[in-house]
């Protein structure tokens, strides 16, 4: 039995969103090392980037590297945004907090908001100005 995948059309935003995001992790990656930053790079799996405020409900801070932890997946990135109250949870935004310099997550949550406040619109001329801005980073430019 042949199983037939449909292809998602994505609009040319959607597709510049893509980009940009892959470009984005690449240099995040690049200047922070592939190893999770919460637990030191130790034998974690899955590690990416983690959005301190989330995409959905900030998404101009989806390019501000300060808005962003490499993190592994199991070990501290579902459990900070899925069970807060879980001690993996409660350990991983310690160590956030120890790694961006704040006492408190609402210091951290105000300073990333005011980021927020002066951060440009991602309108399609500012996601290809990104993405030229990223390959010239990663180019090392």
């Amino acid at each position: 039995m042949k199983i037939y995948h449909r292809k998602i059309k994505r609009s040319s935003r959607g597709e510049l969103l893509i980009d940009d995001d892959k470009l984005f992790s690449q240099v995040i990656k690049k200047q922070r090392g592939e190893g999770c930053e919460i637990h030191f790079g130790t034998k974690c799996d899955r590690v990416g980037n983690m959005h301190l405020l989330g995409k959905a409900s900030h998404p101009r801070l989806r390019y501000c590297p300060e808005n962003i932890v490499r993190a592994c997946w199991f070990g501290a990135h579902f459990w900070t945004h899925h069970d807060s109250e879980n001690d993996k949870a409660v350990n991983a935004r310690k160590r956030i907090l120890e790694i961006k310099g704040f006492q408190t997550w609402g210091e951290l949550k105000d300073h990333l908001l005011k980021i927020e406040a002066m951060a440009e619109k991602h309108t399609n001329f500012y996601l290809n100005m990104k993405k030229a801005q990223l390959e010239q980073e990663l180019k090392g430019a």
